[in-house]
C-alpha cells in the first residue's frame, strides 16, 4: 500500500489543475533542487548568456550573415574574458555600441553572481535532520498493556536537544452522511520528550481503553487503510537551530508480538557500544 507520504518526505499526490504561479515560487524551486540539477542550470545560462552576448559583440561590428564558427568561438571567449571577475578582455572598446553591450553584460553577470552565492549559502545553511526510524513497528505488550512500538536513531554524532516526538494515526472512516475520509487521530506517548537524542529512542504509544487502537485487530487495522505518522523535531546542539523529522508507516509494517533486539551494549573496556546492525531487528 503507498504512503500519503513518500520516503523523501513529499506528499505522494498527484495534482492536477493546480493554479501555478512559478515566478512566485522560483526561489523555492531553485532551494529544493539537488546540487547537480542546480549547478546544471547554472553552467547551462552561462554559457547561454555568453552565446548571446557573444552575437551582440559580432553584430555591433560585421553583418550576422558573414559569421563563421572561429569568429563566433573568438566572440564567445572575448565575452567570457568581459566578465567581471575575470577581465582579461581589452580595456578600450572599439565602440561605444561594444562598450554599452559590455556594460549590461556586467550588470547582468553581477546579478547571476549574486543569486548563485545567495543560493548556495541557503542551501548549506538549509537545517537538516538524519534520524533513521525502524523498518517496522511493533504491538507488543509492555507493562502488561498492548503497546505500538518504533524505534529512532540519530545517526549524527552530535545531540538533538529536547527531542519531541509526536505519532499520529491516519485512519479511513465513514461519516454518518455515508462519507469516507481520512481523519487524524492523536496517539499519546508513554514519553512524548527526551532531554537529548544522541543514540536510541524507543517511542511508545500503550493502547489502552482510550487509545483508538484499542479493540482493532490486524484485519481492522488492514481493512481502515491505516498510516502511522511520526515526527521528531528539537535543536540540534551544532547549529543551534530546530530540526525535524518524519516517517510513515503502514498496516504492512506492523509486527506483532516480538521485541526489538538491544542496540546498547557494553564493551571489554566496559564502554557503552552502539551497534547500528541491529537497529532493524526483531525478536520473537
Amino acid at each position: 500500500m503507498r504512503t500519503l507520504i513518500n520516503s523523501k518526505n513529499n506528499l505522494d499526490v498527484v495534482r492536477r489543475n493546480r493554479p501555478q504561479q512559478f515566478s512566485h515560487d522560483l526561489y523555492h524551486y531553485l532551494i529544493i533542487l539537488s546540487w547537480p540539477k542546480l549547478l546544471l542550470i547554472f553552467v547551462c545560462g552561462f554559457f547561454f548568456s555568453n552565446f548571446v552576448f557573444a552575437l551582440l559583440y559580432f553584430s555591433a561590428t560585421t553583418n550576422l550573415m558573414d559569421l563563421t564558427w572561429q569568429q563566433l568561438l573568438n566572440s564567445f571567449f572575448y565575452s567570457v574574458e568581459s566578465a567581471p571577475l575575470i577581465g582579461t578582455a581589452h580595456a578600450t572598446a572599439d565602440s561605444n555600441l561594444i562598450s554599452m553591450i559590455r556594460s549590461v553584460e556586467t550588470v547582468v553577470d553581477l546579478l547571476a553572481l549574486a543569486l548563485l552565492t545567495g543560493l548556495i549559502v541557503a542551501k548549506f545553511t538549509l537545517p537538516s535532520s538524519r534520524v533513521m526510524f525502524s523498518n517496522n513497528i511493533l504491538i507488543t505488550d509492555f507493562e502488561g498493556i498492548p503497546t505500538l512500538m518504533m524505534r529512532a536513531v540519530n545517526l549524527r554524532t552530535n545531540h538533538i536537544v529536547t527531542a519531541q516526538a509526536k505519532l499520529t494515526l491516519l485512519k479511513t472512516e465513514t461519516t454518518k452522511e455515508g462519507l469516507s475520509i481520512k481523519r487524524f487521530h492523536d496517539l499519546p506517548l508513554h514519553k512524548a520528550e527526551a532531554p537529548f537524542l544522541a543514540l536510541s529512542w524507543t517511542i511508545m504509544h500503550p493502547i489502552t481503553k482510550d487509545s483508538p487502537l484499542h479493540g482493532m485487530n490486524q484485519e481492522s487495522l488492514n481493512d481502515s487503510n491505516c498510516e502511522f505518522v511520526i515526527t521528531i523535531t528539537g535543536l540540534d546542539s551544532t547549529i543551534s537551530r530546530t530540526i525535524y523529522s518524519l516517517c510513515v508507516y503502514t498496516c504492512n509494517d506492523l509486527h506483532w508480538g516480538g521485541r526489538f533486539k538491544d542496540v546498547l551494549t557494553n564493551n571489554a573496556d566496559g564502554k557503552r557500544e552502539m551497534n547500528y546492525a541491529y537497529f532493524h531487528e526483531i525478536i520473537d
